[in-house]
């Protein structure tokens, strides 16, 4: 495990225990980034003419996340859950590609959370500060993990944390709950203020029972020390990357060769003589584990299965997961004991 990897898990262990818990429950104020947004208490807006956003291909190496550089907007496709920690940051929220123009400008002070729905284009805080230094932490609550990281904005500058995956299938039902309740016109401050809390409880626990994963979305080439453990380490990280990498359907031995900062050759080498398969071998039981894991412990369809795990179409997944238990994703899924929570 990189060695920043346990500074970014106890800063957001710390977060969760210090600040977002206490503050949850002491009735922070919350925000609903739809378009256009709501507020739980009186909230000043600021609405912008614009014209309707183009359609975006998705993020080659991020399917969940679309991206619009020219106007610094991202959408990702799980609720995003945020809360910003001290100073005071302006959001820009767009209306999602296809439909009229339209943009809010939203301030959100320290100590506020908000919720972001799925597909709405958002900045991160980089439209622009009220203050010369404001910190936040967006979770996206995605179907396979929560997928979260803390960042701060110094004078114009954004300096990101690492990204930390937790691994918490319940959190992903009461977020798709808490958007429910959300979009409800007699919504329930109460339903919302407890769905929102129960999330960060279960964040905590999969901390403390070390059901997370370390840095997400690493590009550049470690670096190595070296010694005679060189390899180790470089196998180490290059089965990480593919670890965090799964559901990119693109995702190949080149790639990971070449986050590792090694040649292709150089890596089939490392991993037969270390792990004894070839990284093609690798990536595909690191594949089927993660489709046994997401089939056996939620409720998730098939088809969301088939995603999180790599494949376009659910037909290629169902076939290739035949071919490798002699079961379809179905009959193995019935087989299983059903010890999860349903909707």
């Amino acid at each position: 495990m990189p060695a920043n990897t346990p500074a970014a898990i106890r800063q957001i262990e710390l977060s969760l225990q210090e600040k977002l818990i206490p503050w949850i429950g002491g009735g922070a104020p919350l925000l609903f980034f739809d378009t256009p947004p709501r507020a739980l208490e009186a909230t000043e807006f600021q609405e912008i003419a614009k014209p309707p956003l183009p359609a975006q291909k998705r993020h080659k190496h991020y399917p969940h996340v679309l991206a619009w550089p020219s106007e610094n907007l991202n959408s990702i496709d799980a609720p995003v859950l945020g809360c910003v920690f001290a100073g005071k940051t302006d959001y820009q929220i767009r209306r999602p590609p296809g439909k009229t123009g339209g943009e809010w400008i939203v301030t959100v002070p320290a100590k506020t959370f908000f919720l972001i729905p799925p597909g709405i284009p958002f900045t991160r805080g980089f439209y622009g500060s009220n203050d010369d230094y404001a910190r936040a932490m967006l979770i996206h609550l995605r179907r396979d993990c929560l997928h979260c990281f803390t960042y701060t904005i110094d004078h114009g500058k954004v300096w990101q944390n690492p990204y930390v995956m937790l691994h918490e299938f319940d959190a992903q039902l009461l977020a798709w709950r808490l958007l429910e309740e959300w979009r409800k016109p007699s919504l329930s401050v109460r339903i919302i203020y407890h769905y929102t809390s129960l999330i960060f409880d279960l964040m905590l626990r999969a901390l403390q029972q070390k059901r997370f994963t370390d840095v997400h979305g690493l590009i550049s080439a470690p670096a190595y020390s070296h010694n005679r453990n060189a390899g180790h380490q470089i196998l180490q990280f290059a089965q990480t990357y593919i670890a965090e990498h799964l559901e990119n359907p693109h995702l190949s031995c080149r790639d990971v060769a070449l986050h590792s900062g090694i040649s292709l050759r150089h890596l089939e080498r490392l991993f037969k003589e270390k792990s004894g398969m070839t990284p093609a071998a690798y990536l595909s039981e690191q594949r089927l584990a993660k489709a046994k894991v997401l089939l056996q412990g939620s409720t998730l369809p098939i088809k969301y299965v088939s995603h999180y795990c790599g494949f376009r179409q659910p037909s290629h997944f169902s076939k290739w997961f035949a071919q490798k238990t002699r079961h379809s994703p179905r009959e193995f899924r019935s087989r299983q004991p059903r010890n999860v929570a349903h909707k």
